[in-house]
């Protein structure tokens, strides 16, 4: 076995939405610029999509709400 088989890899599923080798997915939100990578706690593909979304949205919230308590 080489130092490259022992590597944490995960695989892409979608755009945005990997599978680790503990069988957890990630997920990827773009919110402002910024790339976030969040574990959720899903066992399917699409109960991965589901947070995915709702991470965006509440991220979403977050940053109208940051920007609006500035002006």
């Amino acid at each position: 076995m080489t130092s490259i088989d022992r590597r944490w890899r995960q695989v892409r599923m979608e755009r945005g939405i990997y599978l680790q080798p503990n069988g957890l997915f990630s997920v990827c939100v773009t919110i402002d610029g910024k790339t976030r990578f969040r574990v959720v706690e899903a066992r399917t593909i699409e109960e991965a999509r589901r947070q995915q979304e709702f991470l965006r949205r509440a991220l979403q919230g977050i940053s109208w709400a940051v920007m609006g308590s500035n002006q």
